[in-house]
């Protein structure tokens, strides 16, 4: 048994990725009220249960590729990857995203 699993998050953690990188495709954007009583938007994925809770990093990154609606989000794909980042003073592993802007095709 992984004890991982009997204690389901409701958002996607880095741990959650496994060391690997995952092309995931957008589901929907919607806004959800943190423990601090914070609002935040978050990322829901299909085929996934748990949602990415946006960072400003990861948003820049969604709005350079897809624009700032998030309605527009929905179907896109992106990869989901760990990477060490800062958080409160510490160095951690965190979730960034990436992907290709769509009017970046390379020619054939």
């Amino acid at each position: 048994m992984n004890i991982r699993e009997q204690f389901p998050s409701t958002w996607l953690k880095a741990s959650d990725l496994n060391g690997s990188n995952h092309t995931v495709t957008i589901e929907r954007v919607e806004s959800a009220k943190m423990g601090d009583d914070t609002t935040k938007p978050v990322v829901y994925f299909q085929n996934r249960d748990a949602g990415l809770v946006l960072n400003k990093t990861n948003a820049a990154i969604l709005d350079d590729l897809y624009g700032p609606e998030t309605e527009a989000w929905s179907g896109k794909s992106v990869v989901l990857r760990t990477e060490k980042v800062s958080f409160q003073g510490q160095i951690v592993d965190g979730i960034r995203l990436s992907g290709r802007k769509e009017d970046d095709d390379v020619p054939n």
